[in-house]
């Protein structure tokens, strides 16, 4: 009886871990930070993503003449590294799989015309041949085709009679394909002025925008500085800008140059995902039976 609460007691606290690794995954949020700067001197970019504080961090970073780097931790341990140089679980590599080749004014690719026997490998001695299964050259004589020539040719009556017959199929065919083509155009145009696909294609973009709006940045801020050669070209863009500005809540602060014609700018945008909120959306959708029923009347139509 000990026993059996023992094993009960083992698998209660294997869900538990389990049910609470789910709760984990749809409510703690995975968080992101990016910061960017271009200018007349420097030009780079960061970014990085964690998910529940540090157990999981990527991080990536370009900086101009440099080529990007990615690197993934979990629980601090570096598991990937894009510079080989650096030691990540994923770039060990043993002593007798690093192989390093150097050629001193000589191309890798002659050592294509160093003779097999040279090499260590000699050639077989009845047939001639270098024992490659890719090498079909042998002695020097090339092999005779294999090809064979019909061993004769239809009549003239024959050829005429079938140059006709593929012609009259082939027509066929293309007067079958337009004929369900305009057929199919005129069922498009009876969705395309169909109320209810209306409304469901409305509600089908709602869905996007509740989900790009949540992927959103819901901080952002940073400086930019612009200019044209012609300073009433610059104007009118202040104009244009100041239009959005209330938009950034004075997070946003634009500068105008009227002397030379340049850009600099350094942002920083941060936000944080939800997965349950990408789940209820998923969910919305599954259950809106509308937009199946219109879907299957969609796949109908497109299958003639």
């Amino acid at each position: 009886m000990a026993a059996l609460w023992i094993i009960l007691k083992i698998i209660g606290i294997i869900l538990l871990c389990i049910f609470v690794f789910l709760l984990l995954i749809l409510f703690a949020p995975a968080g992101y930070r990016a910061r960017g700067v271009y200018n007349g001197w420097e030009k780079w970019a960061k970014a990085r993503v964690s998910w529940l504080f540090f157990f999981l961090r990527m991080k990536v970073s370009w900086k101009e003449g440099e080529e990007p780097a990615v690197s993934l931790r979990i629980l601090g341990f570096p598991v990937y590294h894009s510079d080989e140089e650096r030691w990540s679980l994923l770039n060990r590599k043993a002593a007798d799989d690093v192989v390093e080749i150097r050629e001193s004014g000589k191309d890798i690719r002659d050592r294509a015309e160093v003779p097999r026997e040279a090499a260590g490998h000699p050639a077989d001695s009845e047939t001639g041949f270098s024992g490659d299964i890719l090498d079909y050259t042998g002695d020097g004589q090339e092999f005779d085709s294999v090809i064979e020539e019909p061993s004769g040719k239809l009549p003239l009556r024959k050829r005429v009679k079938n140059f006709f017959q593929r012609c009259y199929n082939t027509g066929k065919r293309l007067y079958r394909r337009i004929k369900a083509a305009l057929k199919q155009a005129e069922s498009f145009k009876e969705l395309l002025e169909d109320e209810e696909l209306i409304r469901v294609v409305k509600r089908l973009f709602g869905y996007g925008k509740k989900g790009i709006r949540h992927f959103l940045p819901k901080k952002f801020s940073g400086d930019v500085a612009f200019g044209f050669d012609d300073p009433a070209m610059t104007g009118q863009t202040l104009a244009a800008v100041s239009a959005f500005m209330p938009l950034f809540n004075d997070r946003l602060s634009v500068e105008p140059d009227f002397t030379e014609a340049r850009f600099e700018a350094a942002l920083t945008v941060s936000g944080r995902i939800y997965a349950f909120h990408f789940l209820k959306i998923l969910w919305d959708v599954y259950r809106d039976k509308e937009l199946w029923r219109q879907k299957e009347r969609i796949m109908r139509t497109i299958g003639g």
